[in-house]
């Protein structure tokens, strides 16, 4: 029996297969070859080296904030009704581009956008008009992560996203007399 994370395993035909990535295609797909055995043991010594030697996807995405925003915003304009539309452009434009406009989509980490919540926050802008615009940012990662077509960039604004739902609570957004009230 095959053991975990090994990707070695005993064919129908008494053969043992052994799988290896040997590059990744034009769409960023990964690629595989086999290496085949009588044993176990015979294919895990001939996968070793070729493990080793596999090589490592890049993952960057050389656009900038703005860039991937207005393909995403063409992209949307199709799929929405037009105030729809209308209203994301202005999110964009008002709050998200002045800040992140011109850095490189794959530069931006947590703390930024930590601090870009607690800006607008302290904007007093209302707790849903700042998760309305952290929406329209998400769907664009998400829109970034199905073009670029790297997992990784997906998987760091999935996590991204319990960052904005802890920020969002409503005690964040209540002053400080309001929290007094509210406990009452």
């Amino acid at each position: 029996m095959a053991r975990r994370g090994e990707n070695i395993y005993k064919r129908k035909d008494g053969r043992w297969e052994g799988r290896y990535k040997c590059g990744y295609n034009e769409v960023g797909k990964a690629k595989y070859r086999s290496i085949y055995g009588h044993s176990y043991a015979e294919v895990w010594e001939k996968l070793a080296p070729l493990k080793v030697s596999a090589p490592a996807k890049v993952s960057s995405c050389h656009l900038t904030v703005k860039e991937l925003f207005d393909e995403w915003l063409s992209a949307v304009k199709l799929c929405v009704k037009p105030s729809t539309y209308s209203n994301y452009s202005m999110k964009v434009e008002k709050h998200i581009s002045p800040v992140f406009g011109g850095q490189r989509y794959d530069s931006l980490t947590v703390q930024m956008l930590h601090g870009f919540i607690d800006d607008k926050l302290h904007l007093e802008l209302s707790a849903k008009y700042v998760t309305d615009i952290i929406v329209v940012f998400k769907s664009m990662a998400k829109y970034a992560a199905r073009i670029i077509k790297e997992a990784e960039l997906h998987i760091r604004f999935v996590g991204i996203s319990h960052v904005f739902a802890s920020n969002l609570n409503v005690n964040y957004c209540l002053l400080a007399y309001q929290h007094n009230i509210v406990k009452i």
